[in-house]
Order: C-alpha cells, then sequence, then structure tokens
C-alpha cells in the first residue's frame, strides 16, 4: 500500500513540476499506475480487515466516494482554483489530501468518514485543474498547435483511464 501511495505522490508532484506536455502526461501515466494500486489494495484491505456481513456497506461507502468525487468534487475543486488557489497550487494541495486521506483510512478506524472526505476535496482540486494545465500548454490559434492540443488531449485521457 505504501508504495502505491509513494508511486502516486510521485506522479502528483510530477505532474504539477511537468515542464512539457510529454513530461505532464508520462507523470499522468505514472500517477495512474499509482492510483490503480491503491484502489486495488483498498478492496483488498476491506476485504481483509470487515467482516463479511459488513463488507458490502463499506463497498457501498467507497461507490459513493467515487460518485461524489467524480462529479461534485471537480466543480467544487475548479471553483477553489479559480477563485483562490491557481491550477498549480490545487494540484500540489490535491495530491496530498488525498494522500492524508488514504493513509486516514487505514490508519485511523476512528477517522473513516473523514478520510473519504478528505479524498474527495483532494480529487476535486487535483483532477481538473491539472486538466486545465495540460490545456494550457498549446495554444489552439497559433499554426500548428491545434492538432497538438488536441494529440496531447487524447494522450492525457488515455493516461487517466490507465
Amino acid at each position: 500500500m505504501l508504495i502505491a501511495i509513494l508511486v502516486f505522490i510521485t506522479g502528483s508532484l510530477a505532474c504539477a513540476m511537468a515542464p512539457t506536455m510529454t513530461a505532464l502526461v508520462w507523470s499522468r501515466a505514472l500517477q495512474g499506475i499509482g492510483g490503480g494500486g491503491l484502489i486495488a489494495l483498498a478492496q483488498t484491505i476491506i476485504a481483509d480487515i470487515v467482516s463479511p456481513k459488513e463488507r458490502g456497506r463499506y463497498q457501498g461507502y467507497i461507490g459513493a466516494v467515487f460518485a461524489t468525487s467524480s462529479v461534485g468534487g471537480p466543480v467544487l475543486g475548479g471553483f477553489l482554483a479559480d477563485r483562490f488557489l491557481g491550477q498549480k497550487r490545487a494540484v500540489f494541495i490535491g495530491g496530498a489530501l488525498m494522500a492524508v486521506g488514504q493513509f486516514m483510512l487505514f490508519g485511523l478506524e476512528d477517522a473513516f468518514f473523514l478520510g473519504l472526505l478528505v479524498l474527495i476535496v483532494g480529487n476535486g482540486l487535483f483532477k481538473p485543474n491539472i486538466s486545465t494545465l495540460m490545456g494550457q500548454t498549446y495554444d489552439e490559434y497559433r499554426p500548428g498547435q491545434s492538432q497538438l492540443r488536441t494529440d496531447a488531449f487524447s494522450m492525457f485521457y488515455f493516461a487517466i483511464n490507465v
């Protein structure tokens, strides 16, 4: 679990500091590998520590967090970044909050719901702002940049879904 968290955080930091589109795409791919490990290990840990009778309830909590963070989180994160934080700072804070939320979920039994909330906020800060940073890399109105921008978004969304 700690290796997956480390890979995810490393990918998050690399995304925030990526100087080029290629670096951003590869950093996002690294982050996706870490995130995939986190999701798989979270399910495994729940199956290991929660009784079969209560396992469905905890899986439901994870599903609810996923639904909330996929829809409401990015809207809130985009608003906070536009009004207060800026995109790069939001990416750093979002990555850190997601790591803290993972530690809270499995390190502190009494803070399970608070850990879920921290994950939602972190994801909301991270995901829309990394997309915005990626979109700002290429100016769609300069000659030749439109196709580069389209290709970059294609690679970026491929990396998100890996």
